[in-house]
């Protein structure tokens, strides 16, 4: 009689346990370890090596993490020491100011091996960054590595190639993800040009208010006001008026007009202006000279009223 291996049973289902492949371990374990941190099932798990070394690359929602313990184990060097340099507290510190992402999601740790989707993992910026600590031709190829599984959800390497060859519906897989890709480049040139069309509208709007701007402020420098005109915002006569900036130094009587004080003249408070005031016995029209007020003047004015 044959002898025949045991299997062993899954308790409660009676279901034969199978041997899973290191990619389904790797793709598991991280779920379970990174759940809290607000990742998913649906994430996609990649392994590529790097002179005979795993390192595993895992994207989700538009983002890769990569996993900086591989990364480092080629090198005999450790994310830790990487992550207590006062450059990569900096870099971490712009991350989060930049893209308004928590810190807790640029660098994660889950248990066990990297085999098993543990160690250190980090946000793409950062493994860039901890990359080029490493080596600037390891850089270069996890850059190359993390361009091409946010453009094709894939990378082009040898296990790639042979993976095309022997499936076809993968290369379809690709050939769909490069036409969204077209679709979306197309749908963000066109909203692009819709942006560039309004910015310049609003351009042409901007220049337009400025200059109405300008116009209004350069009249409201050149306005004058009389002592009677200034008075009348304060709630008293001119007169009035007159004799409290006499009692404060501000102006003097000199002859028949009032001058600013020695300590106010020159500020551009007041300026001097011809007026007509009537005719004389031959009909010849009488001018006199007044001392008034610029907008700076009456600013100052009513700022000692405050």
């Amino acid at each position: 009689m044959r002898n025949r291996s045991p299997v062993r049973k899954n308790h409660g289902y009676g279901k034969p346990l199978e041997r899973q492949s290191p990619t389904l371990c790797i793709r598991h374990k991280i779920n379970e370890e990174m759940k809290d941190s607000g990742t998913g099932d649906n994430a996609l798990v990649k392994v590529f090596e790097y002179g005979n070394t795993p390192v595993n690359f895992r994207m989700e929602d538009g983002v890769v993490m990569v996993n900086a313990t591989a990364m480092a184990r080629h090198f005999g060097k450790r994310p830790v020491d990487y992550l207590r340099l006062p450059s990569t507290v900096e870099l971490l510190g712009a991350i989060v100011r930049k893209s308004h992402i928590c810190e807790q999601k640029l660098v994660m740790t889950a248990k066990g091996s990297p085999e098993y989707g543990g160690g250190t993992w980090m946000h793409e910026d950062v493994a860039i960054d901890f990359a080029q600590w490493l080596s600037v031709d390891f850089r270069l190829w996890v850059n190359d590595r993390i361009k091409e599984l946010l453009r094709y959800g894939m990378s082009v390497t040898p296990e790639a190639m042979e993976h095309a060859a022997a499936d076809p519906r993968f290369v379809l897989g690709v050939v769909n993800r490069l036409r969204e890709g077209y679709a979306e480049g197309i749908r963000l040139r066109e909203e692009n040009d819709r942006l560039l069309d309004t910015l310049e509208v609003q351009a042409h709007k901007v220049e337009f208010y400025d200059n109405v701007h300008r116009c209004r402020w350069e009249r409201e420098n050149k306005r004058i006001y009389r002592i009677s005109q200034i008075a009348a915002e304060l709630g008293m006569t001119g007169a009035e008026l007159n004799s409290i900036l006499e009692e404060k130094g501000v102006q003097r009587r000199c002859g028949h007009i009032w001058v600013p004080t020695r300590a106010y003249d020159g500020k551009g408070y007041t300026c001097k202006r011809t007026f007509r005031n009537g005719f004389d016995e031959d009909g010849e029209p009488l001018f006199c000279t007044f001392t008034v007020w610029t907008s700076k003047g009456r600013d100052f004015i009513l700022s000692l009223f405050e």
